[in-house]
């Protein structure tokens, strides 16, 4: 599945909007069934992976972490803090 955007994930920054452009290449030609992000932060990237992957989050950050639970875990992947 080639990941299209979601109309409702969240904004990335410029640095973070260049990162996943390369990012997402990997993923469209890879076409992962699962993915593991270590270190998810608030989530953005998260929301995103979770709309083509069985994904599953990782933030020790308690406040990083209930940001990236509210946005990822609607859409079907897992957080972990």
């Amino acid at each position: 599945m080639v990941f299209t955007g979601a109309a409702d994930a969240p904004p990335l920054s410029l640095f973070s909007h260049l990162r996943w452009d390369v990012v997402r290449r990997h993923v469209d030609a890879l076409r992962p069934t699962t993915v593991l992000e270590l270190g998810c932060g608030m989530g953005a990237f998260g929301a995103r992976f979770a709309t083509i992957a069985e994904y599953t989050g990782v933030e020790p950050d308690a406040t990083s972490f209930e940001s990236a639970r509210r946005r990822i875990e609607p859409l079907g992947g897992t957080v972990l803090n």
